[in-house]
């Protein structure tokens, strides 16, 4: 029950950084060591949605979706989606970074035999979705 790291954006787009983050040095647990949205997702979900940011993991829903806070897991990201063990994994990056999605799902297949990636239309981000298109992507990929 305490800030173990913060992240913030700029979503006027009136600020020239348009992230904030707390220094690894200040954090009680560096951003590479957890996920957006992780103390939401129970043990052994039946679906699990990794996406890259805060605002995706906001978007897609609480509960549903993890960030992963960059494009690169580290091995305690990893260590923490085994843990997770869930039956089902969707990958939702931006529509740019499906090459980095599908290095991240040939990782994981080690341990988590249904792991799909999902690729969004150019230009596309999860955190931009309409809710028909989420509902469209989660009916294709079977998500309630």
């Amino acid at each position: 029950n305490k800030i173990v790291n913060y992240t913030g954006r700029d979503v006027t787009g009136k600020m020239e950084m348009k992230y904030l983050n707390c220094s690894n040095k200040d954090a009680v647990i560096p951003m590479k060591d957890l996920f957006f949205g992780l103390e939401y997702i129970k043990p052994n979900p039946e679906k699990l949605v990794l996406v890259e940011g805060a605002l995706d993991t906001i978007r897609i829903g609480k509960g549903k979706a993890i960030g992963s806070m960059g494009l690169i897991l580290s091995e305690r990201q990893k260590e923490l989606i085994y843990q997770l063990y869930p039956s089902k994994l969707l990958i939702m990056f931006d529509s740019e970074a499906w090459i980095e999605a599908e290095k991240i799902k040939k990782e994981l297949g080690v341990f988590i035999d249904n792991i799909e990636v999902v690729r969004l239309t150019d230009g596309k981000d999860p955190a931009d979705l309409t809710e028909n298109e989420l509902v469209c992507i989660f009916n294709e990929y079977n998500i309630k």
